[in-house]
């Protein structure tokens, strides 16, 4: 699949300095033939931010989208792709030059899909991809070191042959609020119906996960987040038996209680603290 045109979509909203370095290295890149779609969900640019993209208005192709969504991103950046391989990064992250071409070449086997290697501050390494079981419960991780199968892709960094974007009808926009599910529910559908799931350890970048923007709604406290658990909960009904989604829920209830529990202990100290402070 030498040669094969690439289209690299980046969904944003709200960043700014963060954006111009993820251009920055979408721009070097040295596959010979690719777009960057940059799907724009942010209302105001400050001036810099503005000025580097008139000045790169002739490589990157901006979509304007008023709708913060990180699903209908998706949908929209995929749509006006013509390569004939679609990758996606997260608006804070930052790769080599040759990141499109190892993309590329995890894709010229039997894999129709791709999940990239991510590494982030102190992140813990795997020798596993991650793999979604038959029980609804997630192994391995995307900070692996090792090639292999994979039935899941993350948001910040995969790719997949724009044809299974057709076959499944895109993502699921159902997903709304804050970003989950609706890359793993993408890539378990296409498992699902036989494509094939690689991951790639070469195709790596680096992911800053900033605590400001976002390509959804904005970094939200996923512990204390309807969207999360309803996103999460809406995963396993459409895409497991009745008793997976029962047992899932189950796990999200004691986890949501475990974690209510935490703040409570250090809330509670944090009152104690202050209290003691004040005499």
């Amino acid at each position: 699949m030498a040669n094969t045109r690439i289209s690299l979509v980046i969904p944003t909203y709200k960043r700014e300095e963060l954006l111009v370095q993820t251009l920055k290295c979408a721009l070097q890149q040295s596959h010979p033939e690719y777009e960057i779609i940059l799907v724009d969900q942010t209302p105001d640019h400050t001036d810099e931010t503005l000025r580097f993209l008139d000045e790169n208005k002739d490589r990157i192709n901006i979509i304007h989208s008023d709708t913060p969504s990180v699903t209908i991103a998706r949908n929209i950046g995929t749509r006006a792709a013509s390569g004939e391989i679609v990758v996606f990064i997260d608006d804070d992250t930052s790769f080599d030059e040759d990141f499109l071409k190892k993309h590329e070449v995890a894709l010229s086997g039997d894999c129709d899909f791709v999940q990239g290697r991510v590494i982030e501050k102190g992140c813990k390494i795997y020798k596993k991809p991650v793999w979604l079981s038959f029980a609804g419960n997630f192994s391995g991780s995307d900070f692996c070191i090792t090639d292999g199968k994979t039935n899941n892709i993350t948001g910040c960094n995969f790719s997949f042959k724009k044809v299974l974007f057709d076959e499944l009808a895109g993502f699921d926009e159902a997903f709304q609020g804050i970003a989950v599910c609706e890359d793993t529910d993408f890539a378990y559908r296409a498992y699902k119906l036989g494509f094939e799931g690689c991951f790639s350890s070469d195709a790596f970048l680096y992911h800053h996960r900033s605590d400001s923007g976002g390509v959804g709604h904005g970094v939200s406290n996923q512990d204390f987040d309807l969207g999360y658990y309803r996103n999460k909960l809406y995963f396993y009904k459409k895409n497991f038996p009745y008793p997976v989604y029962i047992y899932q829920w189950f796990k999200f209830l004691s986890k949501g209680l475990r974690r209510f529990y935490r703040l409570y202990r250090l809330a509670t100290s944090e009152a104690n603290r202050l209290q003691k402070n004040s005499k």
